[in-house]
């Protein structure tokens, strides 16, 4: 997934989501809502492996072992709240759901360690 021309892609999923979930990500967001699931489930392993651009939004527990190579988890911001509250309200209104208990203390963000994950193994030094 990767931005275009000021173009930001969002994918957002109701339910949870298994392994390598945004693999190589470039750009764009992802929002994980697991609105059905356990928190302790909301994804497997190699979450975000070789991403070098965009976020991960993530309702429920991630723990640092289910992170690909490349990847880090991080509180959100005020400015990750802000865009993710305007994501939530058009999805909310689309899917005809009340999102509204939906706290900023309940996701994590994750984004990439580098725009560059890679560079070092195909570069001399």
């Amino acid at each position: 997934m990767k931005e275009y021309g000021g173009l930001k892609p969002v994918i957002v999923l109701g339910g949870a989501a298994r392994d390598f979930l945004g693999e190589y990500m470039a750009r764009g967001r992802i929002v994980m809502l697991n609105l059905e699931g356990d928190p302790r489930e909301a994804v497997d392993c190699y979450l975000g492996t070789g991403m070098h651009g965009g976020k991960i939004y993530v309702h429920g527990e991630v723990a640092e072992w289910q992170l690909g190579i490349g990847a880090r988890l991080s509180e959100l911001s005020d400015e990750d709240w802000a865009e993710l509250q305007g994501i939530l309200r058009e999805y909310s209104s689309d899917m005809d759901l009340d999102l509204s208990d939906l706290k900023r203390g309940d996701l994590v963000k994750v984004s990439p360690l580098s725009h560059r994950p890679y560079g070092k193994m195909y570069a001399l030094e």
